[in-house]
């Protein structure tokens, strides 16, 4: 089987930090880079390679990105990725080897290693029924592209670059997958190296994050949303993420923008 890794980027800086990753050369591997605003410059000599495509455009928003990476690719499965990331030979075929394995699994989460300290399972299971605590970072994230082209798409709605809400993206993608009928499933494998914090559990978080958890909470949780928005909250205070009151007025605002934007399966809106 043969695996895109979709890289999103975005302006000259982005495309060195794409360069500084060192991708490795693995057989059956394209590395097909989404490259926003690139200005003035020039692709990096380290990306002349035959098994990477760099692809400038001149869009706005992250979600925006990722979907123009995933028109771009050509292969059996795709694997959401970074400009921040490290891979190895073996991590990459490691999600190669997931999907031969179980030829009835349409989209798969892996591990990654990072330094916000998320917790994993160390078993698999189906994304139809997962853990307590679970959420989705979207470079964890790889799928059948046949699956999932022209059926499902990250919101431009959410993430960075989008206005209002400036995370969610993940969440949503494998919200609308798991509501559309796809077989999921978490492997507790590593597949890849993320140095920092990922957006979620920095600490003193720009409100847009906070509404997008209000965003992620409503559409997973229709019937009970109410307290776990209080939870959230709580949370987020304790965590230092969020003062309280400021962190239940924007996980509200974040329900409020899910009921004007999003249909009951994740869909956006027209």
């Amino acid at each position: 089987m043969s695996l895109d890794v979709l890289i999103s980027t975005i302006y000259k800086e982005g495309i060195e930090r794409v360069a500084s990753m060192e991708l490795p050369v693995v057989d059956g591997v394209r590395y097909v880079v989404s490259w926003q605003m690139p200005g003035n410059a020039v692709v990096p000599s380290a990306l002349r390679r035959s098994d990477i495509s760099v692809f400038p455009h001149e869009t706005k928003g992250l979600s925006v990105n990722r979907n123009y990476a995933l028109s771009k690719s050509t292969a059996d499965i795709c694997l959401v990725a970074d400009d921040d990331l490290r891979y190895t030979p073996q991590m990459l075929r490691r999600v190669i080897a997931a999907f031969e394995r179980n030829p009835d699994v349409d989209i798969a989460l892996f591990k990654i290693e990072s330094g916000d300290g998320k917790r994993y399972a160390d078993h698999e299971y189906d994304l139809s029924s997962p853990p307590r605590f679970f959420y989705v970072t979207e470079v964890e994230m790889a799928f059948r592209r046949e699956a999932v082209a022209g059926k499902i798409a990250f919101s431009p709605r959410l993430g960075l670059g989008s206005g209002e809400i400036l995370a969610g993206e993940g969440e949503m993608f494998y919200f609308s997958a798991m509501k559309k009928g796809l077989k999921g499933r978490f492997f507790p494998e590593v597949i890849a190296i993320h140095a920092g914090e990922t957006t979620g559990v920095r600490k003193n978080q720009p409100k847009g994050v906070v509404k997008a958890k209000g965003v992620v909470i409503y559409m997973k949780y229709r019937r009970s949303w109410l307290p776990r928005i209080i939870i959230n909250a709580l949370r987020e205070h304790k965590h230092g993420r969020c003062r309280v009151d400021k962190a239940l007025l924007y996980l509200w605002q974040g329900v409020a923008f899910a009921r004007r934007n999003f249909n009951a399966d994740g869909t956006d809106r027209c």
